[in-house]
C-alpha cells in the first residue's frame, strides 16, 4: 500500500496548492499565487488538465506582478498541455498583444538615439 499512499499524497499536495494558488489570485496576492502554483508544479505524474490549470494560474499572477516573460513562458505551457482552454488562450493572446506593443515602443526609443 505505500506505493498507492504516497500517490494519494502527492495529488491531495497538487491540490492543496493548486487551490491555495487560485485563493491567492481571488484575494490579489500575485507573490503567495505564484508560490503556491509553483508548488503544485512540483508535483509529479499530475494530469495534464490540472497542470494545464497551475501554469495558467502562475502565468496570470505573473502578468499582474509585471513580469511578461514569465506569464508568456507560463501561458504557452498550459496552452500545450490544454489547447482548447479559452482562458489560457485569452490570457496568452493578452501577455503577447502587451509584450509586442512595448518592444514596439523600445525599438521607437531607440531609434532615436541612432538617427
Amino acid at each position: 500500500q505505500p506505493d498507492s499512499l504516497k500517490a494519494e499524497l502527492e495529488a491531495l499536495r497538487f491540490s492543496l496548492n493548486n487551490n491555495s494558488a487560485l485563493l491567492n489570485i481571488k484575494l490579489e496576492a500575485w507573490d503567495d499565487a505564484v508560490r503556491a502554483a509553483s508548488s503544485a508544479l512540483d508535483v509529479r505524474g499530475v494530469k495534464d488538465a490540472d497542470r494545464a490549470k497551475a501554469f495558467y494560474r502562475r502565468g496570470f499572477s505573473y502578468i499582474r506582478l509585471k513580469d511578461e516573460e514569465a506569464a508568456l513562458r507560463d501561458l504557452t505551457q498550459a496552452k500545450e498541455l490544454a489547447p482548447n482552454d479559452s482562458a489560457i488562450t485569452r490570457e496568452l493572446n493578452a501577455v503577447r498583444t502587451k509584450a509586442a506593443a512595448r518592444a514596439a515602443k523600445e525599438k521607437a526609443a531607440y531609434k532615436k538615439f541612432f538617427t
